[in-house]
């Protein structure tokens, strides 16, 4: 069974696979997959969710009033970090008080570190926007187009709401000027949840999403959201800020033409800062609750400047 990264990989391997392979068919264009999605491989969201949080004491609480500030009109710097061979990191405990989670220095050796800026807008006039009425808030990534002269932008249609922070589905447009311009679309239902709000130090919460690839071909997952800690956390880049630790439990099951067709299972352990960054571990052990454990790598997403007000 292959083991699988968080919402990110998660997204553009689903997505972006099947954009590949459609535009293969369709226009006999050999598309080198691998690069593309490495070069898009964050959503970041899958991108997956960094807030500017008001602390309260010593924890903090983040509301859907932190995601729209957060999460509109700004940019993004995401960074993905594979490891081969996995480390051990020590990433918290389940406790109610406290902790120092201290990721400034893993000891590591880099198999891939992959950059990726997106630009968060609001979804008016954009590609695809009429098919997700009820997004408020659009994640936008360019892509190296497959041809010279082409382009292809994906947009994420997220939803900021008062109990979460969903992604309804996305959106691929691919344009050569003269030749082709073709929408992809495709969608969560129910909604993919993000993050429940508002989060909290004992926020638990399960969600059920089903990816569509096609009528017949889907996936469902189910994720259980378990916010069991708090500190102070230092991120790989060096900047500290005050944090709540999320424990991410995902079960995917894949149909294949209606057909059952494979299962994974997939833990991930999150921070997000009251500075609006956010990191994320993909740990090995699918039952991990506290202390060291192995980790095949990490997404860490930095708020950047404003952009252009739609």
């Amino acid at each position: 069974m292959n083991m699988k990264g968080d919402y990110v990989n998660e997204i553009f391997r689903l997505v972006f696979t099947i954009n590949f392979h459609i535009l293969q068919k369709q226009y006999s264009i050999t598309i080198k997959g691998n690069n593309m999605i490495n070069t898009l491989r964050f959503f970041s969201f899958f991108v997956l969710l960094v807030f500017v949080i008001f602390t309260s004491n010593s924890q903090i609480t983040i509301t859907k009033s932190d995601v729209d500030a957060g999460f509109l009109n700004v940019k993004r710097m995401d960074i993905n970090v594979n490891y081969d061979p996995h480390p051990s990191v020590n990433l918290g405990n389940a406790i109610g008080s406290a902790q120092t989670f201290n990721f400034a220095s893993i000891a590591g050796t880099d198999t891939s570190r992959d950059t990726t800026l997106s630009s968060y807008v609001t979804p008016t006039g954009l590609p695809g926007a009429d098919q997700f009425p009820s997004a408020n808030i659009a994640q936008i990534l360019e892509s190296p187009p497959p041809v010279p002269g082409g382009t292809l932008t994906s947009t994420i249609f997220l939803s900021s709401e008062s109990d979460g922070f969903y992604a309804l589905g996305v959106a691929t447009h691919y344009v050569v000027p003269g030749f082709i311009d073709t929408l992809f679309i495709y969608h969560w239902s129910p909604k993919l949840l993000y993050v429940p709000l508002p989060l909290t130090l004992g926020t638990q919460r399960t969600a059920v999403d089903t990816f569509y690839q096609g009528p017949n071909n889907y996936e469902v997952a189910t994720r259980t959201f378990d916010a069991n800690g708090y500190g102070t956390v230092t991120l790989p880049n060096g900047t500290s800020a005050q944090a709540i630790r999320v424990i991410n439990d995902r079960v995917d099951l894949e149909y294949t033409d209606g057909v059952f067709s494979d299962r994974n299972h997939n833990r991930e352990v999150f921070f997000i800062t009251e500075n609006s960054d956010y990191l994320s571990f993909q740990a090995n052990d699918t039952n991990y609750t506290s202390g060291t454990t192995s980790v095949r790598g990490y997404d860490m997403s930095i708020k950047g400047g404003a952009v252009d007000v739609r």
